[in-house]
């Protein structure tokens, strides 16, 4: 029988574990409130991948999201 681990990650072992996992998988879906100027940095998405985010005028306006992200 399979026994499962509860880990609790914050900050740097938080972004850490997230790129390792979007490294192997094939296909990844993100929803994320906001993503800042370094977004792209923490969440490297690849082509085909799939990200919601806030993309509001006003949170653009405000500097919560940016629109740097770009995947071709």
């Amino acid at each position: 029988m399979k026994t499962n681990t509860i880990r609790f990650l914050s900050n740097e072992s938080l972004w850490r574990e997230i790129k390792q996992r979007v490294a192997k998988a094939k296909r990844v879906y993100a929803a994320v409130a906001y993503l800042g100027t370094d977004g792209s940095n923490l969440l490297p998405l690849k082509k085909g991948h799939k990200l919601v985010v806030d993309m509001s005028l006003d949170a653009v306006r405000q500097g919560a999201t940016t629109g740097i992200l770009i995947i071709c």
